[in-house]
């Protein structure tokens, strides 16, 4: 089973959603094909831990963003929210260089997880959503460093 260009478009789905901006869900058709290289234990490993790193991060962008409670929080917030961003976009780049090509067996074992990883993701996006519209429904709280630092991090994935 061929899970590349799944992983990586589930990687980066899922990323993009953290800041909820179109432009960094990836287009996998438009990517040149990589030759496949013939996947090991470490592969299976690399694929479950890339997954685990997609939703650690996205929780801890989302325990950023539920500190914002006034302009002070949503000021302090900014600088690591931009840290959070860069975590995310290694997960991409993890994502890009990835190319396994999994036996059966080991296939079958990562998406034995899927269920898990997707329900988790679930969980974080509806709560990314709900942080989101908190700052939009209170205007980042008046904070012009938060506003830059949610568009940097939406450019930062959106190379």
């Amino acid at each position: 089973m061929e899970l590349t260009s799944a992983l990586r478009t589930y990687a980066v789905a899922a990323l993009s959603a953290a800041v909820l901006s179109p432009i960094a869900v990836a287009q996998p058709a438009l990517r040149p094909q990589m030759p496949v290289q013939p996947a090991t234990a470490d592969d299976l490993k690399a694929a479950i831990n890339l997954m685990e790193d997609i939703i650690d991060t996205m929780d801890d962008f989302n325990d950023v963003l539920n500190t914002c409670t006034d302009r002070a929080s949503a000021d302090a917030a900014a600088p690591k929210l931009v840290k959070i961003a860069a975590d995310m976009k290694d997960c991409i780049r993890r994502a890009n260089a990835m190319d396994p090509d999994l036996t059966e067996e080991e296939a079958a074992a990562f998406m034995a997880k899927k269920p898990e990883f997707d329900k988790e993701l679930d969980e974080e996006k509806a709560e990314m959503a709900a942080n989101i519209k908190n700052l939009v429904e209170n205007n980042a709280f008046g904070s012009e460093a938060l506003i830059s630092a949610m568009q940097t991090a939406s450019d930062m994935l959106g190379d």
